[in-house]
């Protein structure tokens, strides 16, 4: 026993001097409970692994607009970028794309056309070399036309954001990257981040009833407060009136499911 205690005493020590880092919260915890629409894919690989099949890869290349969109210049500009990172890493575009959003994504869409992505990487260190080519290609670029920097970046809670040009702010925590087109919704879930007291979309009502009456083995899933989305004149003209007889017939009760609905998923 005493030679027990005597083997425990050091380990408990660096224990104590290095403490296990807690698991961070859920993404959705991030996000602003006012928020109208959020969209979770919560398994990115069982996805990857479809898009990238054989049938689906040659289904879509087949395509006429692939073969246009491939020859344009900015998406040959992306392929050099896919390319690169293919040969850096020694891996291939799913193989990257896993390393990437492996552990998650998280859209939310709120009031003012705002919205914040959540993306949860699986390797760290590619996140930030990827990161870090983005910001040097964009000042080079600007450097080459003979424009100003457009790369911005400022401190909050102790949090570096970045900015490539005014519709887009982003910010990398751990193995998280945030983005939005508002730099006030980065900064709120920066907030939440580091006040786990504030109020989020996670401790929405609807939005836990929502998540229990969903599988647990769903790939993805999409929330939406119909409660605010019924107050858009446009959608809530959809869903009272339908001119066309036979859509009456077949969709009358899904309008009228939604017309009472709070939430929808």
């Amino acid at each position: 026993m005493f030679r027990l205690t005597l083997l425990l005493t050091p380990i408990a020590f660096l224990i104590a001097l290095h403490p296990v880092a807690a698991e961070p919260p859920a993404a959705i915890e991030w996000v602003s409970p006012d928020a109208w629409i959020v969209a979770e894919i919560t398994r990115p690989d069982v996805l990857l692994d479809r898009a990238f099949s054989d049938d689906v890869v040659a289904a879509v290349t087949s395509l006429a607009a692939y073969k246009e969109a491939m020859a344009k210049p900015e998406t040959q500009q992306a392929m050099y970028l896919v390319n690169y990172f293919k040969g850096r890493y020694n891996s291939d575009l799913p193989t990257l794309l896993r390393k990437l959003a492996g552990g998650g994504i998280t859209l939310a869409v709120g009031p003012n056309e705002s919205n914040l992505l959540i993306v949860e990487c699986e390797d760290v260190e590619l996140l930030k070399d990827f990161h870090e080519f983005l910001l040097t290609h964009a000042r080079d670029d600007a450097k080459a036309k003979g424009r100003p920097d457009p790369v911005t970046s400022a401190a909050y809670r102790e949090v570096t954001g970045w900015s490539f040009d005014r519709g887009e702010a982003h910010a990398i925590i751990g193995n998280r990257l945030l983005v939005s087109n508002k730099p006030e919704v980065l900064k709120a879930a920066i907030d939440r981040r580091a006040d786990a007291d504030l109020p989020s979309f996670a401790d929405s009502e609807s939005y836990q009833q929502a998540t229990q009456a969903i599988s647990t083995d769903a790939v993805a899933r999409v929330y939406a407060n119909m409660s605010v989305l019924k107050a858009i004149p446009d959608l809530k003209k959809a869903l009272s009136t339908n001119e066309n007889p036979l859509a009456t017939l077949l969709f009358a009760p899904f309008q009228r499911s939604l017309r009472e609905a709070n939430w929808v998923t």
